[in-house]
């Protein structure tokens, strides 16, 4: 089982707040489901499943369009704030490789090559 860290206050994030029921269940999905680089590999099927709704790639569009997450392959998307708040840091250059943890981070988004998606989530 993996522990993550959840902000208590999210529920007063006014991008959260305006949010629909089905979204907020996706976005929870996201954040529970991906591995610890913020890379999650989408299925459709297990994730209709297990929220108990229908989930079509239109649902998981709206968060692209939000650049909350983005597509990296045709199956796979990258949530780029996922590390900076689940290590507690500010920027990635806080990353260290000497860390085994940071160090297994750092391999894995260089592996999806996803760097640059980090400067475009915050735009």
């Amino acid at each position: 089982m993996t522990l993550r860290y959840t902000d208590s206050n999210k529920f007063r994030d006014k991008w959260y707040m305006n949010l629909t029921p089905l979204q907020k269940c996706i976005w929870e999905y996201f954040v529970a489901e991906c591995d610890h680089a913020g890379i999650y590999e989408v299925n459709l099927r297990l994730m209709s499943a297990q929220i108990g709704s229908e989930i079509k790639e239109e649902d998981i569009d709206f968060f692209v369009k939000q650049k909350k997450v983005f597509w990296i392959t045709k199956d796979k998307l990258f949530i780029p704030n996922f590390v900076l708040f689940q290590q507690r840091i500010k920027g990635l250059t806080e990353l260290n490789i000497k860390n085994r943890c940071h160090k297994s981070i750092i391999d894995e988004l260089e592996k999806h090559d996803v760097w640059s998606l980090l400067d475009a989530s915050k735009h």
